[in-house]
């Protein structure tokens, strides 16, 4: 079972911040617009079937010997570290879902898992951006597949990351999320495509 965040004067915080960009969202009128995205037909062992209420967007980017090989590769890596994400998005631009469901809890960021919908990213493993930042097709596809999940789920662009998991809200690299939780390693994605995605979508009103 996942715990239930506690009720202090930072849920509450974050409550307030979820139903205000929820209100603005559904002010605007705009119904989401579904992107292409590709069921997986495979099997990620780690998948969970507990349902979240989702107030968060977490990028991530795979790479290394792993990235530039597909789906399948990035579906072997999470196997083989017991974890799970609710999207990938290809170089191609191709965008799979792991999970049975948008809404269903996966073990892609510690302190955002029963918040965010995760989105992995194929990099090529340089450790920066360089060789995703100008790939048209598949940053397309990573906006739209944002803007899409916003929408839907009423997912304000900027909002708070509480220290020690207890709420998140916006859209956020992982790197974000670690360093909110006190957690170290992790460099996606970087702040360049970070600052891309997030002007990216300020420009589409958000």
């Amino acid at each position: 079972m996942i715990p239930s965040p506690r009720r202090g004067r930072a849920f509450r915080s974050l409550s307030v911040a979820v139903a205000a960009a929820s209100a603005a969202l559904l002010w605007t009128g705009c119904q989401p617009a579904q992107p292409n995205i590709i069921k997986y037909a495979g099997h990620v062992r780690a998948n969970s079937t507990v349902k979240i209420h989702p107030t968060a967007i977490v990028l991530h980017w795979w790479g290394g010997r792993s990235g530039g090989r597909g789906i399948n590769t990035l579906v072997d890596v999470l196997n083989s570290r017991r974890g799970s994400v609710q999207l990938g998005t290809l170089q191609s631009g191709k965008t799979y879902q792991l999970t049975d469901t948008l809404d269903t809890r996966a073990a892609h960021a510690s302190c955002a898992n029963s918040y965010a919908i995760g989105n992995e990213i194929e990099g090529g493993g340089n450790g920066t951006s360089s060789d995703m930042i100008n790939n048209a097709a598949q940053f397309n596809a990573v906006v739209d597949t944002t803007d899409f999940l916003m929408r839907k789920y009423h997912i304000p662009l900027n909002g708070p990351v509480l220290a020690g998991g207890r709420g998140v809200v916006g859209v956020h690299s992982h790197k974000e999320i670690d360093a909110m939780c006190n957690r170290v390693g992790k460099v996606d994605v970087d702040n360049a495509y970070m600052n891309k995605v997030r002007a990216a979508l300020r420009a589409r009103g958000f």
